[in-house]
Parts: structure tokens; sequence; C-alpha cells
């Protein structure tokens, strides 16, 4: 399946907002997320870009990329921005640790296929 050069770039994006995320949580603790600001916020804004940039991709690469949870990605973007009052760190850490390794990789192997 061919996508839309468009989503190509913005593939991209999100696997670099992806790994820039998992640089500044590397090698730190969950207590050392929450208190430190500057890995705070540069985290939410990764994520914040990442839930802004899926949902500017086109129907066709979510069917290309089924695994990733395109339509959670967006509702993380809507509250951390919207609703960030409610932002469950707890949360926001899982993703990091647990979904965006497996993102970043899996786009990391599809963009080189196509370079």
């Amino acid at each position: 399946m061919t996508l839309p050069e468009r989503d190509l770039g913005y593939l991209e994006d999100i696997r670099s907002y992806a790994a820039d995320a998992l640089s500044l949580a590397g090698g730190k603790s969950y207590d050392e997320f929450v208190t430190s600001i500057a890995t705070r916020h540069g985290i939410l804004h990764c994520l914040t870009i990442i839930g802004e940039v899926a949902g500017r991709l086109s129907p066709a690469t979510h069917e290309r990329f089924p695994q990733f949870a395109w339509t959670s990605m967006k509702g993380m973007r809507h509250i951390l921005v919207h609703e960030y009052g409610r932002v469950d760190y707890l949360k926001v850490w899982d993703v990091v640790m647990n979904e965006l390794p497996a993102l970043s990789a899996e786009l990391e192997r599809y963009l080189q296929t196509i370079e």
C-alpha cells in the first residue's frame, strides 16, 4: 500500500517526537519524571505534537498501521491541550515506557524501507 506523500513527512515527525520523548525519559524513574519540570514539559510537548500529527494522517495510513492507537494519541493530545488539569501522569509515563518504543521502532523500520 502506497501512502500519501504528505503522510510520510508526518510519520517522520511522529517518529522523531517519539524518539525525543524517549530520550527525555531515558534512565529516569517515574518520580523523576513527575518532579522534573523540564522533563515533564518536554515529554508532554512531544506527546502533544504526536497527537496533533496523528490527527492529520490519512485513513490509508491509519489502516496501514492498525497496531497503533491513533484515536488514543489524538485523545491524549486533546487532554494535554484542553484539559491540562486532568492529566494522568502515570498514564503518560506508561505510554512513554510501553507504547512509544514500539511506535518509534516500527516507524523507523518502515521509513527506512521507502528511502
